[in-house]
């Protein structure tokens, strides 16, 4: 498939009343990386066409050059775009994934992923594959997509960066951005389950990473929204100041099983039980820098 019939296929599905010119904009925009469209507004190669240029682009009288494709491969944010796309009704994927099998694509469940797939194939393909001289490359095989998926949403959201930061300050920035950060990695193991690969050690270290993750996040939310009220947006807690786990519940602790954050909602009193189960600050870093560690060697 060419930029141009891709193009097409989805200014009918989600184009509304757009001018062609300016779709060709928007749907390579949000396949870059946000640091590059929102801090120069001609860091879309694409921007500096004019509106006959693009539209030709968009008919398919005119290729997208490979110096554009080189460009846009070279600051490729997948996430963003199948964000972009999963952010549409319902119905409309359902239309998405139709009008790809309509063209020979094998579309399974998750069809906003295929379709970022599709569109990263040929835009390399346009490019000639330059990955092997950029800082960025796109693996074909899909495990190694998934890790590679893993990986570019942590860093989007700075997820090991909030947990190395000293100070540990944490604010209620950190704390959306952990919950979105949750969000997507509960459907990105779905997608892992629904492929098999719930029996990989990878899959079983993003699960781990994601529940200590999440039983945190709830743990610092709750404590913000007990010390300053729940409308406080200037909430803020210094997790090193915490006060440390005693020995005692250390031992007690030891001897707890693995709980998941689904136990700890059906429990009668949760936010007790978080207390419990949540370890101080620096062994929660050690911990999740180990399994990130582990993720991103692409153990199987």
């Amino acid at each position: 498939m060419t930029f141009s019939e891709f193009a097409k296929m989805l200014y009918s599905l989600i184009g509304g009343k757009r001018k062609k010119s300016d779709f060709v904009i928007d749907l390579t925009a949000q396949i870059l990386e946000r640091a590059i469209t929102d801090t120069d507004k001609d860091g879309n190669p694409l921007s500096q066409k004019s509106e006959n240029m693009l539209g030709k682009i968009f008919n398919g009288d005119r290729k997208l050059s490979k110096k554009d494709a080189r460009e846009i491969v070279a600051h490729l944010d997948i996430v963003r775009f199948e964000e972009f796309l999963s952010s549409s009704p319902v119905d409309t994927i359902e239309l998405i994934g139709k009008a790809m099998q309509e063209k020979g694509v094998t579309v399974g469940d998750d069809i906003a992923g295929t379709c970022t797939d599709l569109f990263v194939s040929i835009l390399k393909d346009r490019a000639q594959d330059i990955s092997a001289s950029t800082n960025r490359k796109y693996p074909q095989n899909l495990f190694e997509q998934m890790r590679y998926k893993f990986i570019e949403t942590t860093k989007k959201y700075g997820i090991m960066d909030i947990i190395n930061r000293k100070p540990a300050i944490l604010d209620r920035n950190d704390s959306a951005k952990f919950s979105v950060f949750i969000k997507y990695i509960e459907k990105f193991l779905i997608h892992l389950y629904e492929q098999d690969y719930s029996d990989t050690e990878m899959y079983e270290n993003i699960k781990i990473f994601h529940e200590k993750l999440h039983i945190q996040s709830l743990s610092i939310e709750a404590t913000m929204d007990r010390r300053y009220g729940y409308d406080d947006e200037s909430a803020f807690i210094n997790m090193e100041e915490e006060n440390p786990i005693e020995p005692e519940r250390a031992s007690s602790m030891a001897e707890i099983p693995e709980i998941t954050t689904e136990i700890v909602w059906a429990s009668d009193n949760p936010l007790k039980l978080l207390d419990i189960l949540v370890k101080d600050w620096g062994s929660f870093r050690n911990e999740m820098n180990i399994l990130y560690k582990e993720i991103c060697a692409g153990t199987t």
